[in-house]
């Protein structure tokens, strides 16, 4: 009877103080509280506060639905808000633009249009929209709309910046869309890299 009695006072302790981390974890995202991971929580309030960050985490960590679910959020607040997501390969830009549309369906922002081939020159921008596009693609956009600019910068699979020629790309379109808005939030993503200091430089 001791024992059992230890053990269930050890289970409530243990039960309680995960109650307790899972309230400090709960956010508000569009309109609905919900229960994130630690890592996802630090995510969210980082991104919350506007800085620029670099992250390394596997798929996993559920990096994508902060990212996505911040990106909505952000909508809802500033309609106008623009964000650019930078993916390597035109899978990537499938994957991404379903799960992207979804989110943005569930905040109820149907209206939002999410562009994933660069818009010829004098082609109209759509007021509202997310862009999720290859480093070649997102160039291309900049190089037609000149006056195009970007509120909330993803780069996923970041270390492919130091890949060649695509690399070259990546960090002039990167570097454009600096020039246009020194203001812009970073967010360089990779699940490989250990010395993240080197994308916020």
């Amino acid at each position: 009877m001791e024992i059992n009695s230890a053990l269930s006072k050890a289970s409530w302790a243990i039960a309680e103080e995960e109650l307790v981390r899972r309230a400090a974890n709960e956010v508000e995202i569009a309109g609905a509280a919900v229960a994130l991971t630690d890592f996802q929580v630090t995510l969210w309030r980082a991104l919350s506060s506007g800085e620029s960050i670099a992250i390394s985490a596997p798929t996993s960590t559920g990096k994508s639905f902060i990212l996505q679910a911040f990106i909505a959020q952000s909508l809802t607040k500033q309609p106008l808000f623009s964000a650019c997501y930078i993916v390597p390969t035109r899978a990537l830009i499938t994957q991404v633009h379903g799960d992207l549309s979804d989110a943005l369906a569930a905040a109820g922002l149907s209206d939002v249009e999410v562009v994933t081939v660069p818009l010829e020159e004098g082609e109209p921008l759509p007021e509202k929209a997310v862009y999720v596009l290859t480093q070649e693609r997102l160039q291309l956009l900049l190089l037609n709309h000149p006056n195009k600019c970007v509120d909330f910068l993803v780069v996923d699979e970041a270390h492919s910046i130091k890949d060649g020629d695509r690399g070259i790309i990546l960090q002039s379109a990167i570097d454009e869309i600096l020039i246009r808005g020194p203001n812009v939030q970073l967010l360089f993503a990779s699940p490989t890299v250990s010395n993240l200091n080197v994308f916020l430089e």
